[in-house]
């Protein structure tokens, strides 16, 4: 299957298609999900089986999860890399703040 990816603009959808698709070929448009409220979809709960099997297929399934453990040296590569982060967001605040600032100005 060929994806072709496109942007609306104007409320209108322009596609170049690719040379080898003669015309009449049928095409299917599917959106892209682009917010919390497309996605949240999947969790409502009309989607959920509420049967007493379902809940049981999702409590064993949650069982079956194993506990995230960390290691001592994985613990202090996190924090590592948290404070090199910090470190570089705080050397470049002045320049991001200066770029924010002329936008609004």
């Amino acid at each position: 299957m060929t994806q072709i990816r496109t942007t609306i603009i104007n409320g209108r959808i322009e596609i170049s298609a690719p040379p080898d698709l003669a015309d009449g070929t049928e095409v299917l448009v599917t959106l892209l999900p682009t917010s919390k409220t497309q996605l949240s979809s999947a969790f409502e709960d009309s989607n959920w089986d509420d049967s007493p099997a379902g809940i049981q297929s999702w409590l064993d399934w949650y069982e079956s999860l194993e506990p995230l453990e960390l290691t001592s040296e994985e613990l202090e590569q996190i924090e590592s890399d948290r404070r090199s982060r910090k470190q570089w967001e705080l050397s470049r605040f002045n320049e991001h703040a200066d770029k924010l600032a002329k936008q609004w100005q």
